[in-house]
This record gives C-alpha cells, sequence and structure tokens, in this order.
C-alpha cells in the first residue's frame, strides 16, 4: 500500500497527529526529534482512514458544483473563472499541468507498491471515453481531463491502471487486487463519476 502526499510539521510535541484540511492537504503533526522512518510508518499504517477522509472531501466538492452556474474552468476539484483565459489558453495550461502532475503521481504510486508496479512507460493523452487504459506491454495512458478532477480521483484512476498490469480483466481477481491496493475506491470510483456529471466538458 503506497504512502499518501503529506506536509510535515515538526513542532514541541510528543505524539504523532494527522489533520485533513478541507481543501484535501494531508498535514501530520510530529514530535522535533522523531525519525521520519517513523512518521512514515504512521502515516502508511493510517491509509485507509485518509483515504476515506479524501474520498469524502471529493464527494463533497462534487456536490458543491451543484450551485455553481457561471462558466468556470475545473482544475483539480477547483472552479476557477473561466474569463481570464481563453480556452485554448486553459487547455494549454493544462495540459503542462498533466505533464507535470500525472506521470510523477503515477510513477510515486507504483515505487510505493513495489518494482512490479512500474509501468513500462506512462503516457498523455485526451480521450473520450476511457479515463485510463493499460496495454499488454505494459504501457499505461492517462486521460488529461483528469486534470479536471480532485486528487482522490485521480489517484482511483492510477491504481486502477497498475492493477491491469496483473490482472488484465476485471474478472473477480482484479477486484481483489484493487480492494488490496486501494481499499477505499468504491467511493473514490462514485466520486469520480459523479464529478464527472457535473463538470461542462471542454
Amino acid at each position: 500500500m503506497s504512502c499518501p502526499e503529506y506536509a510535515l510539521i515538526r513542532s514541541a510535541r510528543r505524539t504523532l497527529a494527522i489533520q485533513i484540511r478541507r481543501d484535501g492537504l494531508v498535514q501530520v503533526r510530529a514530535p522535533l526529534r522523531m525519525p521520519t522512518t517513523e512518521i512514515h510508518a504512521f502515516v502508511v499504517s493510517r491509509q485507509a482512514w485518509i483515504n476515506k477522509h479524501l474520498a469524502e472531501i471529493a464527494a463533497r466538492r462534487c456536490e458543491e458544483t451543484e450551485n455553481v452556474t457561471e462558466d468556470v474552468w475545473w482544475h483539480l476539484g477547483e472552479a476557477l473563472p473561466l474569463h481570464i483565459r481563453s480556452e485554448l489558453q486553459w487547455q494549454q495550461w493544462q495540459r503542462e499541468q498533466a505533464l507535470e502532475l500525472l506521470p510523477a503521481r503515477c510513477m510515486a504510486i507504483a515505487k510505493a507498491l513495489g518494482p512490479r508496479w512500474i509501468p513500462t512507460q506512462i503516457k498523455l493523452r485526451r480521450m473520450r471515453s476511457r479515463w485510463g487504459s493499460c496495454s499488454l506491454k505494459g504501457d499505461i495512458t492517462l486521460n488529461t481531463l483528469l486534470m479536471h478532477m480532485p486528487m482522490p480521483c485521480i489517484d482511483y484512476v492510477i491504481y486502477h491502471e497498475l492493477c491491469h498490469l496483473h490482472e488484465f480483466h476485471h474478472g473477480p481477481a482484479f477486484y481483489a487486487l484493487q480492494s488490496h491496493v486501494n481499499p477505499d475506491w468504491p467511493s473514490q470510483k462514485k466520486a469520480l463519476t459523479a464529478f464527472a456529471g457535473r463538470i461542462k466538458p471542454l
């Protein structure tokens, strides 16, 4: 199981604590002299709890989009004012953001899972009908439109495609593997589906 990204805050305290902000940032508060390996192990042990709360945040953001009526550009689950750039400029900007974020996030999750989870290649492409794909050669392709979604939704797609490196189907063995490495995938998938239904296709 991979470790989520988090901000580490050290202070004169005696115990470890995890806080998840409304924007989805995971903050870990730790004693000044505590080894980072111990902190990391603690965060990994709370992975299921963190995933659950991140999925709830993504779902809450989805519900909040129902009240957004003006033209906006969605980026990582946030509604940005569309009028400050042309749609072409937004697309170019978000493409640059995708090139930086999506392969790095995919590799971070794959490396945390182990050497056998490293894809042959990570490709980005704008796709109409799929959020991601995995080829028999071990290439993973991620839809650049994922950049509209909150991070838990992106992580769901990445875990899903990485599981296809080992189970190239959607049978019971695939879902068992997916549940093992990403236990909170059902709520992440639900948030992705709901959020996708709210955003304006661009």
